[in-house]
């Protein structure tokens, strides 16, 4: 439909000290909740050994993504919305 139009969140967890940033050091099967803030739905997933995960995401919805893992600090929340801008999806 017109107007209708598909989000894809592609997430990589690098080590923060990956100096330089060249060389990105991943950390394998990160924990990552994503909230639907409307709902309060939370999906969880680990991310693959390259620290990589992709969700599938719903047009204009509000979402809360978090990473944490063993050993690390855990990531800030990040908050974002999904809409369409300058006719990219």
């Amino acid at each position: 439909p017109p107007g209708n139009y598909r989000f894809r969140l592609n997430i990589e967890i690098i080590e923060k000290d990956s100096v330089p940033e060249i060389i990105k050091k991943p950390i394998a099967d990160a924990r990552l909740l994503l909230e639907d803030l409307g709902t309060h739905d939370l999906r969880e997933v680990y991310v693959d050994l390259q620290g990589k995960f992709s969700f599938d995401l719903q047009q204009d919805k509000d979402y809360k993504i978090t990473a944490s893992k063993d050993g690390f600090e855990p990531s800030p929340s990040y908050r974002f919305h999904s809409e369409r801008r300058n006719n990219a999806q």
